[in-house]
């Protein structure tokens, strides 16, 4: 009796050191899931913010595009009517 009460209380111990283990491992995965989340939110950020400052640029570049584009036929129509 004394002897399975020990090989008992020795699974137990085993048992218990396997799940330690298991819940330490588990923990250091999250630690550095976080870790590479938090560095991801960190690029989406800044990859969004230059998007939105390109984007806005580019409507300039497209408003600066359509004066100019403008302005010539403005100028080729004054041309045609003067000859």
């Amino acid at each position: 009796m004394e002897r399975s009460l020990s090989e008992r209380l020795q699974q137990a111990t085993i048992q218990l050191a396997a799940a330690q283990e298991r819940e330490r491992t588990a923990a250091e995965q999250y630690m550095q899931a976080s870790s590479k989340t938090a560095s991801l939110e960190s690029k989406l950020s800044s990859v969004t913010k230059e998007r939105a400052s390109l984007a806005s640029r580019l409507e300039a570049e497209e408003g600066r595009r359509a004066e100019a584009e403008a302005s010539r036929e403005a100028a080729a129509s004054r041309a045609e009517r003067a000859r």
